[in-house]
């Protein structure tokens, strides 16, 4: 069953910057919130947030809705990115030898799964962690409430910087 989320995704993958700006307001509500909670700080999760959705724009030919809605899609992108940049910034700040356990994985699952995104086997492995672990209790709660601010009041700033942003990339490195 065809959802709008994926039908602003196919019209993305023939070209459609329209429904890319619709795609945008729809889910950077959702996504910034995630990868905020991963990043730690505004103007690195202002950057992610332009990443993946310009990893969305080039790569919206690649969606299959039979692997997921739109939102999943989105989100899982937003994860990655967030993560991969959070791995590079401690990478290059960890001192060698930096025996530093990481509780991270499980933390990032938290936000994904606070928006109804998770599934498979991360689901299963977070919703049986989940009890017997408090950082994680207390992530799950920080998501939750992040995610309630930003749909009851999202912060329209970030929002206008990062599209206005987003559109001059797309649009600079489109063909005419």
């Amino acid at each position: 069953m065809p959802t709008p989320g994926g039908d602003l995704v196919r019209a993305m993958a023939g070209g459609d910057r329209a429904a890319f700006a619709r795609f945008y307001d729809r889910y950077a509500v959702l996504v910034f919130p995630l990868v905020l909670r991963i990043v730690g700080d505004r103007a690195g999760a202002v950057e992610v947030l332009q990443d993946v959705f310009w990893e969305a724009w080039r790569g919206a030919a690649a969606y299959d809705p039979a692997r997921g809605t739109a939102e999943a899609w989105i989100l899982t992108r937003a994860r990655t990115c967030a993560t991969d940049r959070l791995r590079a910034v401690r990478g290059a700040a960890a001192p060698a030898g930096d025996a530093h356990v990481s509780h991270e994985p499980f933390e990032t699952l938290v936000a994904v799964y606070a928006v109804g995104a998770l599934e498979g086997d991360e689901l299963a492995e977070l919703e049986a962690h989940l009890p017997t672990c408090a950082v994680c209790q207390a992530a799950l709660r920080e998501a939750q409430d992040a995610l309630s601010r930003a749909k009851s009041r999202p912060d329209r700033s970030w929002r206008k910087y990062s599209r206005s942003s987003l559109v001059l990339l797309i649009v600079s490195r489109m063909p005419p």
